[in-house]
């Protein structure tokens, strides 16, 4: 009989995004009963909340789907199997509705979070938006679920101070607010012709397209400016589930294997031997398959090898982006980028001279990171977020012989790497368990990334982990290697994403990196059989990790057993030390190899 242990810990997730609505729930089900969601939004669902939904927005997921295997998501009204944005806004009300109830509080914006080192205890600083106050809450844990689509993003060129300054008469907004201000952008087009009135929308990723689309879709006229658009997979049908949902994409990614799995994992070779890189992903089916024309810029977009910045359409939608484009009900000026305003005060110039007619300008570029300005300095410096740290270059190139590698993309440098162990904890704040990050691994299946994560949190915070570094300088070695593999296999990319989203990059390779996980939560292998045939097409998907509770309920059995058996003596898989505020105040505190972390 398996049992769940007590834990009178209090905890705080801060975000209720898909990550933050899983960690809460992973955590009360393992016993965290003093456990609060703090929000700034009025509903639950972070970028899927109800204040951010609008028609056209469609899942960008490579798997088309976005759910927790707690929950079964509804069949989707739309076609492969898709799920739009309001389906999925419903589907993350209902989960915090059955499992979170009286966990979540709404209209709370946390202002600074720090933590005493003396006593440990973590001070979170808040405003009540409805009331307009402000207080100070406590807790032994904080787990950060905010992303890294949070924070809007616009230049300071082009900024609505900017705008204000030079003169520009419409409204200058970023792609965050346009659910709550689509209805006053409609209406402000009523009466007006098409020589008097354009929306000019700013950016080539998902978003900017989905507000190209539902403009188009009220017969509104909308130019799209961007200067390289977002990769692009498709198909001309739906694929089936072995290759859509499979292996396929992750072990040939050559993610670096951790220490513990390497002889483990499914090896993938290209026709030269060397462990490598993806299949071939951009192939001409992609663009044939939307009917790109050969001349349009579209088809400029970026690498779908080098690049994670990648648009999942599917099968083509009569009135999807595509489909609006090639009829003109959406005009593109690309590739281009914005450099100010018109002297008209009715105009964006862009970086070629070319004058652009504007009567709203909508900017899609991006967010900052969510972390910056949430800690106190001195917090931030401890836990090592206070801006990524350089790491000196490997004195060798342990991947020198993946010859898909070879010509990279021109980058910069100068290159600043993150320094979270395994995505989710702070290296240098790894002796202490009591702080996590849950929903900043970019991967291509963000669902079932966070529902791992979770997991790997939960045992984290009680002390069941069978692998862990055994100390801070060891938890940096392990960060730095991989660094060193992101620079490498994604060049660039840390430059264009913010780091709240890419702690961690896996893309293709997610289902590699869950087994990273669970091999450290001792319960890899229990449904999943080697096969070399088989192993590569098997489906995967949030439905394995329905049993994931009771495996680490086992695990945790196992482990106690073998302690018991053994008499305490030290092995890596069942040392528990206990680490004292004092020790954990030392950036160098060792834990011993392979410990579990205990307050």
């Amino acid at each position: 009989m398996t049992t769940t242990p007590a834990t009178g810990s209090s905890v705080c997730v801060i975000g209720s995004g898909p990550a933050g609505l899983i960690t809460a729930h992973v955590l009360v089900q393992d016993g965290f009963r003093d456990m609060q969601v703090l929000t700034r939004d009025a509903s639950p669902g972070g970028v899927w909340s109800r204040e951010r939904m609008y028609p056209s927005v469609v899942v960008n997921n490579v798997h088309g789907e976005y759910c927790f295997s707690p929950l079964p998501i509804p069949p989707s009204v739309l076609a492969d199997k898709r799920v739009s944005g309001i389906e999925t806004q419903a589907y993350m009300e209902q989960f915090a509705d059955i499992f979170l109830k009286g966990h979540i509080q709404y209209n709370i914006e946390v202002l600074k979070v720090h933590r005493d080192d003396g006593s440990g205890i973590w001070s979170v600083d808040v405003l009540d938006k409805k009331t307009s106050t402000r207080k100070v809450l406590t807790y032994d844990k904080v787990v950060v679920c905010t992303g890294g689509c949070s924070s809007p993003f616009i230049p300071d060129s082009l900024s609505p101070a900017s705008d204000k300054n030079s003169g520009f008469f419409g409204p200058v907004i970023h792609s965050s607010e346009f659910a709550q201000k689509a209805e006053e952008i409609i209406n402000a087009a009523e009466g007006a012709s098409d020589d008097d009135f354009n929306i000019v929308v700013v950016g080539g990723g998902k978003s900017a397209q989905d507000i190209c689309v539902r403009l188009a879709q009220e017969k509104l006229p909308v130019t799209l400016v961007l200067d390289t658009p977002n990769a692009v997979v498709a198909a001309p049908f739906a694929l089936p589930d072995f290759i859509r949902r499979s292996r396929l994409g992750d072990k040939p990614d050559g993610a670096p294997y951790s220490p513990q799995n390497k002889n483990r994992a499914f090896p993938s070779y290209n026709l030269a031997g060397e462990q490598d890189c993806p299949w071939v992903l951009e192939c001409p089916a992609n663009v044939l398959a939307l009917s790109i024309p050969p001349d349009s810029p579209l088809r400029q977009s970026t690498s779908l090898f080098w690049s994670t910045r990648a648009n999942d359409e599917g099968t083509p939608r009569k009135d999807g982006f595509y489909s609006l484009i090639n009829s003109g009900s959406i005009k593109l000026a690309a590739p281009e980028r914005v450099s100010g305003y018109g002297e008209d005060g009715q105009s964006i110039i862009l970086n070629s001279g070319t004058k652009v007619k504007a009567s709203i300008v909508i900017y899609a570029t991006g967010f900052q990171s969510s972390w910056s300005g949430l800690f106190d300095g001195h917090t931030e410096e401890r836990l090592g977020l206070s801006g990524r740290e350089w790491y000196p270059q490997p004195a060798t190139d342990e991947w020198s012989s993946y010859k898909t590698l070879d010509d990279p993309p021109e980058i910069q440098k100068d290159v600043i790497d993150p320094q979270i162990y395994r995505g989710i904890v702070p290296a240098r704040n790894i002796a202490r368990a009591d702080f996590a990050i849950n929903g900043s691994i970019f991967s291509a299946h963000s669902a079932c990334t966070y529902e791992v994560t979770a997991h790997w949190i939960s045992s984290y915070f009680l002390g069941d982990l069978k692998y862990l570094p055994s100390s801070t300088e060891e938890a940096l070695t392990h960060t730095a290697r991989n660094a060193a593999w992101i620079r490498k296999r994604y060049p660039g990319v840390l430059y264009k994403i913010n780091e709240s989203f890419t702690s961690d990059i896996v893309f293709w390779a997610w289902p590699q990196q869950m087994d990273d996980l669970r091999e450290d939560m001792g319960v890899m292998g229990a449904n999943d059989p080697w096969n070399w045939l088989t192993w590569p097409f098997k489906v995967v998907g949030v439905d394995d990790l329905k049993d994931l509770k009771r495996q680490r309920e086992t695990a945790r059995e196992q482990k106690h057993y073998d302690v018991a058996q053994d008499g305490g003596s030290s092995k890596r898989s069942t040392t528990v030390v206990t680490v004292t505020p004092e020790d954990a105040n030392d950036d160098d505190a060792s834990l011993g190899a392979g410990t579990s972390c205990k307050e």
